[in-house]
Protein backbone atom coordinates (compact mmCIF):
# COMPACT_ATOMS: atom_id res chain seq x y z
CA UNK A 1 0.00 0.00 0.00
CA UNK A 2 3.02 2.55 0.24
CA UNK A 3 3.84 1.20 -3.15
CA UNK A 4 0.08 2.60 -4.26
CA UNK A 5 0.60 5.77 -1.74
CA UNK A 6 4.20 6.52 -3.40
CA UNK A 7 2.55 6.14 -7.26
CA UNK A 8 -0.54 8.38 -6.59
CA UNK A 9 1.79 10.96 -5.81
CA UNK A 10 3.76 10.83 -8.50
CA UNK A 11 2.34 12.77 -10.69
CA UNK A 12 1.00 15.92 -8.96
CA UNK A 13 3.92 17.82 -9.40
CA UNK A 14 3.78 18.44 -12.70
CA UNK A 15 -0.27 18.22 -12.54
CA UNK A 16 0.45 21.14 -9.62
CA UNK A 17 3.05 22.91 -11.51
CA UNK A 18 1.03 23.09 -14.60
CA UNK A 19 -2.14 23.96 -13.48
CA UNK A 20 -1.87 25.49 -10.66
CA UNK A 21 1.33 27.73 -9.93
CA UNK A 22 1.99 28.00 -13.34
CA UNK A 23 -1.28 30.19 -13.91
CA UNK A 24 -1.18 31.88 -10.66
CA UNK A 25 2.74 32.87 -11.15
CA UNK A 26 1.31 34.83 -14.69
CA UNK A 27 -1.85 35.86 -12.88
CA UNK A 28 0.12 37.72 -10.21
CA UNK A 29 2.86 38.48 -12.79
CA UNK A 30 0.80 40.90 -14.68
CA UNK A 31 -0.49 42.52 -11.56
CA UNK A 32 2.76 43.59 -10.34
CA UNK A 33 3.76 43.84 -14.46
CA UNK A 34 6.58 41.51 -14.24
CA UNK A 35 7.45 38.38 -16.01
CA UNK A 36 6.79 35.25 -14.24
CA UNK A 37 10.56 33.80 -14.10
CA UNK A 38 12.60 35.06 -10.91
CA UNK A 39 15.48 37.80 -11.62
CA UNK A 40 17.88 39.68 -10.07
CA UNK A 41 14.74 42.71 -11.97
CA UNK A 42 12.10 40.97 -9.92
CA UNK A 43 9.81 42.74 -7.64
CA UNK A 44 10.06 41.48 -4.11
CA UNK A 45 6.31 41.39 -3.44
CA UNK A 46 5.70 39.32 -6.01
CA UNK A 47 8.83 36.58 -5.36
CA UNK A 48 7.33 36.92 -1.50
CA UNK A 49 3.58 36.01 -3.28
CA UNK A 50 4.97 33.40 -5.07
CA UNK A 51 7.40 31.72 -2.65
CA UNK A 52 4.75 31.12 -0.20
CA UNK A 53 2.00 30.07 -2.79
CA UNK A 54 3.85 27.74 -4.26
CA UNK A 55 5.09 25.74 -0.84
CA UNK A 56 1.78 25.54 0.09
CA UNK A 57 -0.11 24.70 -3.45
CA UNK A 58 2.74 21.63 -3.37
CA UNK A 59 2.16 20.92 0.16
CA UNK A 60 -1.73 20.63 -0.02
CA UNK A 61 -1.41 18.40 -3.10
CA UNK A 62 0.58 15.80 -1.28
CA UNK A 63 -2.24 15.27 1.47
CA UNK A 64 -4.73 13.59 -1.53
CA UNK A 65 -3.81 10.16 -0.25
CA UNK A 66 -5.21 11.35 3.48
CA UNK A 67 -8.43 12.60 1.80
CA UNK A 68 -9.09 9.41 0.28
CA UNK A 69 -11.11 7.68 2.92
CA UNK A 70 -9.56 4.00 1.98
CA UNK A 71 -6.21 5.33 2.53
CA UNK A 72 -6.77 7.27 5.46
CA UNK A 73 -7.19 4.32 7.15
CA UNK A 74 -4.41 2.72 5.91
CA UNK A 75 -2.27 5.88 6.69
CA UNK A 76 -3.57 6.10 10.37
CA UNK A 77 -1.65 2.56 11.38
CA UNK A 78 1.79 4.70 10.39
CA UNK A 79 1.15 7.76 9.44
CA UNK A 80 4.97 8.72 9.14
CA UNK A 81 6.22 6.30 6.68
CA UNK A 82 2.82 6.42 4.54
CA UNK A 83 3.91 10.40 4.49
CA UNK A 84 7.45 9.84 3.73
CA UNK A 85 5.68 7.70 0.52
CA UNK A 86 3.73 10.36 -0.16
CA UNK A 87 6.82 12.71 0.12
CA UNK A 88 9.23 10.58 -2.03
CA UNK A 89 6.34 9.92 -4.43
CA UNK A 90 6.43 13.80 -4.88
CA UNK A 91 9.63 14.49 -5.22
CA UNK A 92 10.28 11.84 -7.74
CA UNK A 93 7.52 13.15 -9.88
CA UNK A 94 8.88 16.80 -9.33
CA UNK A 95 12.35 15.67 -10.43
CA UNK A 96 11.30 13.75 -13.73
CA UNK A 97 9.53 17.31 -13.98
CA UNK A 98 12.64 19.44 -13.63
CA UNK A 99 14.58 16.85 -15.93
CA UNK A 100 11.90 16.84 -18.18
CA UNK A 101 12.45 20.66 -18.89
CA UNK A 102 16.09 20.70 -18.58
CA UNK A 103 16.13 18.28 -21.36
CA UNK A 104 13.76 20.43 -23.46
CA UNK A 105 16.03 23.81 -23.48
CA UNK A 106 18.82 25.28 -25.07
CA UNK A 107 20.87 26.37 -22.58
CA UNK A 108 21.24 22.60 -20.93
CA UNK A 109 21.23 20.66 -24.44
CA UNK A 110 25.33 20.42 -24.64
CA UNK A 111 26.14 20.09 -21.04
CA UNK A 112 28.17 16.40 -20.18
CA UNK A 113 26.25 14.30 -17.99
CA UNK A 114 28.75 15.18 -15.50
CA UNK A 115 27.25 18.45 -15.37
CA UNK A 116 24.27 17.38 -14.17
CA UNK A 117 25.87 15.65 -10.71
CA UNK A 118 25.07 18.87 -8.35
CA UNK A 119 21.14 18.57 -9.97
CA UNK A 120 21.14 14.57 -8.98
CA UNK A 121 21.94 15.62 -5.44
CA UNK A 122 19.95 18.82 -5.03
CA UNK A 123 16.99 16.15 -6.52
CA UNK A 124 17.73 13.86 -3.69
CA UNK A 125 17.82 16.60 -0.77
CA UNK A 126 14.46 18.07 -2.20
CA UNK A 127 13.17 14.44 -2.16
CA UNK A 128 13.94 13.85 1.53
CA UNK A 129 12.48 17.16 2.13
CA UNK A 130 9.23 16.30 0.65
CA UNK A 131 9.18 13.34 2.57
CA UNK A 132 9.48 14.70 5.49
CA UNK A 133 7.35 17.34 5.39
CA UNK A 134 4.74 14.83 4.29
CA UNK A 135 5.25 12.81 7.13
CA UNK A 136 4.75 15.56 9.65
CA UNK A 137 0.95 16.57 7.93
CA UNK A 138 -0.09 12.99 7.80
CA UNK A 139 1.68 12.42 11.38
CA UNK A 140 -0.44 15.48 12.56
CA UNK A 141 -3.58 14.84 11.28
CA UNK A 142 -3.75 11.39 12.38
CA UNK A 143 -2.95 12.84 15.75
CA UNK A 144 -5.80 16.03 15.04
CA UNK A 145 -8.02 14.34 12.61
CA UNK A 146 -7.34 17.54 10.52
CA UNK A 147 -4.28 18.17 7.96
CA UNK A 148 -4.54 21.74 9.07
CA UNK A 149 -1.79 21.50 11.99
CA UNK A 150 0.50 19.58 10.20
CA UNK A 151 0.37 21.75 6.60
CA UNK A 152 1.14 25.04 8.65
CA UNK A 153 4.12 23.67 9.62
CA UNK A 154 5.29 22.14 6.71
CA UNK A 155 4.17 25.04 4.64
CA UNK A 156 6.28 26.95 7.15
CA UNK A 157 9.23 24.76 6.34
CA UNK A 158 8.93 24.43 2.66
CA UNK A 159 9.04 28.44 3.00
CA UNK A 160 12.28 28.85 4.59
CA UNK A 161 13.84 25.95 2.31
CA UNK A 162 13.06 27.59 -0.76
CA UNK A 163 13.81 31.23 0.84
CA UNK A 164 17.86 31.13 -0.55
CA UNK A 165 17.07 29.49 -4.11
CA UNK A 166 14.89 32.43 -4.08
CA UNK A 167 17.16 35.00 -2.63
CA UNK A 168 20.10 33.41 -5.12
CA UNK A 169 17.79 33.47 -8.51
CA UNK A 170 17.17 37.22 -6.95
CA UNK A 171 21.10 37.80 -7.10
CA UNK A 172 20.89 38.65 -3.49
CA UNK A 173 22.70 35.37 -2.57
CA UNK A 174 25.60 33.94 -3.40
CA UNK A 175 24.92 29.94 -4.61
CA UNK A 176 26.92 28.22 -1.46
CA UNK A 177 24.79 30.41 1.05
CA UNK A 178 21.43 29.51 -0.47
CA UNK A 179 22.83 25.79 -0.31
CA UNK A 180 23.88 26.30 2.64
CA UNK A 181 20.43 27.61 3.89
CA UNK A 182 19.08 24.64 2.61
CA UNK A 183 20.64 22.18 4.62
CA UNK A 184 20.16 23.77 7.58
CA UNK A 185 16.26 23.89 7.01
CA UNK A 186 17.04 20.19 5.73
CA UNK A 187 18.40 19.47 9.40
CA UNK A 188 15.14 21.58 11.29
CA UNK A 189 12.61 19.48 9.29
CA UNK A 190 14.18 16.77 10.13
CA UNK A 191 14.44 17.60 14.10
CA UNK A 192 10.74 18.93 13.93
CA UNK A 193 9.72 15.39 12.74
CA UNK A 194 11.45 13.27 15.08
CA UNK A 195 9.91 15.60 17.85
CA UNK A 196 6.09 14.76 16.17
CA UNK A 197 7.19 11.12 15.97
CA UNK A 198 8.06 10.90 19.65
CA UNK A 199 5.15 12.79 20.69
CA UNK A 200 2.91 10.43 19.06
CA UNK A 201 4.88 8.02 20.94
CA UNK A 202 2.67 6.26 24.07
Amino acid sequence: MLVLIACLTVPLSAVTNLLVKKPFGELVGSLFDTAPRLSPETPAQFAIVVLIFGAFAEEVAKTLPFLIPRLRRIIAGDPGMAGFAAGIGFGVGEALYVAAALATSEEFASRSALEFQPFILERIAATYLHAVLTAIVFSGGVRARSVGPGLVVAVSLHVLANAGALLYQLGAIPAPLATLEFGLVLVLATVVWIRVRQARRP
